[in-house]
């Protein structure tokens, strides 16, 4: 895919920049772990050594399916987008107040910006449902997922053995509190890191 293509080849054009490591610690959270895994694989088919982070990825499972709700359900806590999702639509307007309460985005973006905004989010979403590695990876890979209101909870376990076809290496799986939104500032995530 051309995405996967521009999305790696961007990063790895930096990594090059960069004054060269025995080895490259990656982190990426939710669609950056897809960029990340093939920046990982191209760094290693260059001769280094990577290990990889993925912050509540989904990569790929095949029960996997995008979400009804689109980028909306994925970005909150779940008992929200059931309450702005009672009527089985989420109202926009709804949806940029409560984006505006949760601290998610300013008060001064308007409703066109945040529309916008959204469209956008979904068509990567729609991009990210459809993303397959383009080969296997050797180094080590850890994913770390969000205890709470994510959508991909009940694939956990699918996401993960999908994953391992992907890795030389068994996948080290932990978990931290918080939702696929509020992860990357999880208390014990940077403990995790190291």
């Amino acid at each position: 895919m051309v995405w996967q293509d521009s999305s790696a080849h961007s990063a790895m054009t930096e990594a090059n920049r960069t004054v060269a490591f025995l080895v490259h610690y990656l982190v990426g959270h939710s669609f950056g772990s897809k960029v990340g895994f093939e920046l990982a694989r191209r760094l290693e088919s260059d001769g280094s050594v990577v290990e990889l982070t993925m912050l509540d990825a989904g990569i790929a499972a095949s029960a996997l399916q995008e979400p009804a709700g689109g980028l909306a359900e994925l970005m909150l806590p779940k008992a929200v987008f059931d309450s702005l999702n009672a009527s089985g639509k989420v109202d926009p307007v709804a949806l940029l107040g409560k984006a505006i309460e949760l601290g998610m985005v300013s008060d001064e973006v308007s409703q066109a910006q945040f529309d916008v905004f959204c469209r956008a989010a979904d068509e990567q979403l729609k991009l990210s449902y459809r993303y397959q590695p383009t080969g296997q990876f050797a180094g080590q890979v850890t994913l770390i997922q969000a205890a709470e209101g994510l959508v991909i909870s009940p694939y956990r376990q699918e996401i993960v053995e999908h994953l391992e076809q992907w890795c030389e290496l068994p996948v080290v799986v932990l978990a931290v509190g918080g939702d696929h939104r509020s992860i990357v500032k999880e208390v014990g995530l940077f403990a995790l890191l190291g």
